[in-house]
Parts: C-alpha cells; structure tokens; sequence
C-alpha cells in the first residue's frame, strides 16, 4: 500500500529536518549538501512541481550569502537559485513544449505586474546608478515570475496548495521554535528580539511580518481539513508556537496588521458592497485631513518608547516624539517624499534609495539610529519606496498591481463552489492583506521571504480565476 502523496511528502520533509539536524551538530555538512544538490537538479529538469515545493520550504530558512562568504550579487540559498534555473530554463522550454496553460500569461495579475516591470525598466536605464538598478529588475522577475507562473500551473490540483502551504509553516516552525529557545536565553527581553531570529532573518520586523502573513494561513488549513488526522492536530499546536513567536517578535506592524485583517474578514463575512467601503475610505479621509494638526499635537505628547512590558510597547506604535524606530521611519519617509519631489516622474533608479537618501536627512529628523553609510535599509514602506526611485508612474503602476491583485481576489471567493478550497483560500487573502497593510510601514518584497508567500498567493488566485471557479454565486 502506497501512502497519499500528502503524507509521503510530510514523512520525507520530517526525515530531510532529522537528518539535517543530526549533519548540523556532527558537522557531516556534505551528507545533506550532496543528496540535496543531486535532487534539486533532478526536480528541476524533471519534476518542478517538486522544484516548486523546495521553494516553499526553504524559504523562511534560507541564508543569504553574505551571512556565508563576500559575493557580488548576494543571494538567499538555496531558493533564489532554483528560482533563478526555474526561470531561465523554462522560459525556453515553454516556447518548444507549451507546458504552461496560455491562459495564465493573459491574465490580469500577470499583465498588471509586466507593466509595472517595463516601467523599472525603463527607469533603470536613466537610474543615477544603472548597475545596481539593473540587478534590482532583474531580481525582481526571478522573484515573481517563476512563483507566479508555476504556482498558477501547480494549484490547477487542489491537493498541491495544501502541500504548498504546509512546507511554508513547518519550516517556518522550525525558525520560530529556533527564535524562542535562542531568545528564552535572555529571558524574553525587548532588545535581543531584533537579532535572536539571526542568520534566517535580518531582523525582528521582517520575521514578524512573515509569521503575520502565514498565521491566517494556519487556521484556514485547520477549517479546510476534510478529516481529523496527526498533521491536522499537529497545526493547534502551531498555531500555540506562532502566538508565542508572534508575541515575542515585539513587532508592532504585524500586531496590528492581524487585528486589521479582523475587519476585512468581517466585510467579506457580511458582503459589505464595495461602493459602500470607498464611501467609508473617503469619509475617513476627509476626517483625517481637516483633523491633522490635531492629530499630531496629540501623537506627539506620546512620549512612551518600545519596551518589554506589552502595554507599554503598543502604547508605543503611535509616539512620534520620542521612540527612535517611529522618528527613523518618519525620517525615511520624509527622505523620499524629498527624493520624489527632486525626480518626480523617473524617479533615482530602482534599488537606489539607500545608497541616496544619506544627503536628504534634515538634521531635526535624525535619530539615534540615523545612519549615513547606506547601510540601514530601505525606505521603510512598500509605496514611497517604489515612489522615490520609480517616480510617480511607478507608484501608480506597484499600487494597480497591488489593487488588481486584492480585485480578482474577492472577486473569485464567493464563485468557490469547494467549501473546503473556499476557507483554505480566504485564508490566505487574508494573509496577504496583513502583507500590504505592514507594507506601509516596512518593505521585503526583494527578497525571497516576503516575494514567495506574496507571489504564491497571487498565483493562488490566478490558479482559482482560471481553473476552480464556478459560474454561479455561492450563497
């Protein structure tokens, strides 16, 4: 008797970690290094579905290869170079053999997406650093093309985006459990929570927002399980492991992008009309707008800084006075809104705000954290990062990209005739909703962390679009 292809995969995933565990503390390192390389180039070539699901489960454990030795190009190993093979191979395979449905390159989200890259293009090639802007474009297809096009092929059968979500969350598990043990060696302290999650993840924020975008993801795989079996009663004791990751991460964003997507949620639930939530967005923003100068007399007399007591430390989110990650986050913020008005429409070049936005710092907006050696990231926002060095157009285009997404999103729910595939799905919208919300205060879509949950989901729905959606409303 053979076991399901679920099973199989979990047992083979479970023994790959033991055996991986047991190479790390003897040091055996070619025993995993060799088999794994032989069967990546295997599952390349022959299987990429599987190639695909490699993906998904090394990404909240891949290390990039600055972390491992000096390189021009740094890279997440090992996913950016499957990535990378995936992409370059069948792009020419698929102009011979045809192994994709056509369908998937028409549509919307693909199409949004080719439009906002021939605009980085197009910056690049006038970008004050053409070199680097160059590799940015060229990350970036390998980042969402590949994701895109194979999850959108591979979710044509239901079973893979179980398959594929579940090697996402026991890996990230394994990150998660990792962080807490290392961080319970400090006690749970505020400050060692920005490192502990270290060489998987750069920082606190970054970890938070992954386990934010997957958590939603968890309990929609507990709803959507057919039958009661180990792996289903393994999830309730993640989703116990992801509250403690979450909660110990300190990462406010992702706090509240989770509390945030409990509205959503409540809008998909009673099926609030879409006219009437642009006339709420517009109310909210008029109010907003005539109330600013008080908001920010307000905001401002919140002197409570980041901190280890949880009160005090959502207390925090809003003070604009005293607490150093708020004031640098405005002080980015305040850079590419300079930055932009220098370069309006073609904006520095894609990838470039770091290496340029040292100068536009004004001395009352610098912080103890402020730093002029382009080595403090990005500009903090997936929005004004990409309107700072893409100009206004290219605004526009990441936000129609983002907006068409979210579109074909809520558009395909209610046509789910599958209950099952229905949960599993507006579970994972949900997931990528706390993505974007958190994009306003933080961007990771360079790299492979944030851009396979991010892109595997838009091809999640491309995949529902095309191939599980019915004709007929479900009520």
């Amino acid at each position: 008797m053979t076991l399901p292809l679920n099973k199989r995969i979990l047992g083979i995933s479970l023994a790959f970690i033991l055996l991986l565990f047991v190479a790390l503390l003897k040091e055996w390192y070619i025993v995993v290094g060799v088999p794994l390389v032989i069967f990546t180039v295997y599952a390349i070539l022959y299987q990429p579905k599987w190639a695909l699901f490699m993906v998904a489960f090394f990404v909240p454990l891949s290390i990039n290869t600055d972390n491992l030795f000096a390189s021009p190009m740094a890279l997440f190993v090992p996913t950016e170079p499957i990535l990378i093979a995936l992409m370059v191979i069948y792009f020419f395979v698929h102009m011979v053999h045809n192994v994709f449905d056509n369908r998937i390159f028409s549509h919307p989200i693909f199409l949004a997406y080719c439009v906002y890259m021939c605009w980085v293009f197009i910056t690049s090639l006038v970008s004050m650093d053409p070199v680097v802007s160059l590799k940015y474009l060229i990350a970036h297809c390998w980042l969402f093309f590949p994701v895109f096009i194979f999850s959108a092929q591979t979710f044509k059968d239901k079973a893979s985006i179980r398959i594929f979500f579940g090697l996402m969350i026991a890996s990230m598990s394994i990150v998660a459990f990792y962080t807490l043990v290392r961080h319970s060696g400090y006690a749970f302290e505020e400050k060692p929570a920005h490192w502990v999650m270290e060489p998987f993840f750069k920082d606190h924020t970054s970890y938070g927002a992954i386990l934010a975008l997957i958590f939603p993801i968890i309990i929609g795989m507990i709803v959507s399980k057919e039958k009661v079996d180990f792996a289903h009663s393994l999830l309730y004791g993640v989703i116990v492991l992801f509250l403690f990751a979450l909660v110990f991460s300190y990462t406010r964003a992702a706090w509240l992008s989770l509390v945030a997507i409990l509205g959503i949620w409540g809008v998909i639930y009673f099926r609030i009309r879409f006219s009437t939530l642009v006339i709420l967005a517009l109310g909210a923003g008029f109010l907003f707008f005539v109330s600013y100068d008080n908001i920010i007399r307000d905001l401002s007399k919140n002197e409570q800084d980041s901190s280890g007591d949880f009160s005090e430390h959502i207390t925090s989110v809003s003070n604009i006075s005293t607490d150093a990650s708020n004031l640098e986050r405005l002080n980015r913020w305040d850079c590419a809104m300079t930055m932009y008005h220098k370069k309006p429409w073609m904006g520095w070049g894609p990838g470039t705000y770091q290496f340029y936005y040292a100068p536009f710092q004004r001395a009352e907006n610098l912080t103890i954290i402020s730093t002029f050696n382009a080595d403090g990231g990005n500009a903090h926002s997936e929005y004004l990062g990409p309107l700072a060095e893409t100009g206004l157009p290219g605004l526009i285009l990441f936000a129609f990209v983002v907006i068409v997404v979210f579109y074909c999103a809520f558009r395909n729910y209610h046509y789910i005739e599958d209950r099952r595939l229905r949960m599993l799905y507006i579970s994972a919208i949900l997931g990528l909703c706390t993505y974007f919300i958190h994009g306003f205060l933080n961007n990771y879509l360079d790299t492979d962390k944030a851009a396979v949950p991010v892109w595997g989901i838009a091809g999640l729905i491309a995949s529902v679009d095309l191939f599980h959606r019915g004709k007929k409303k479900v009520v």
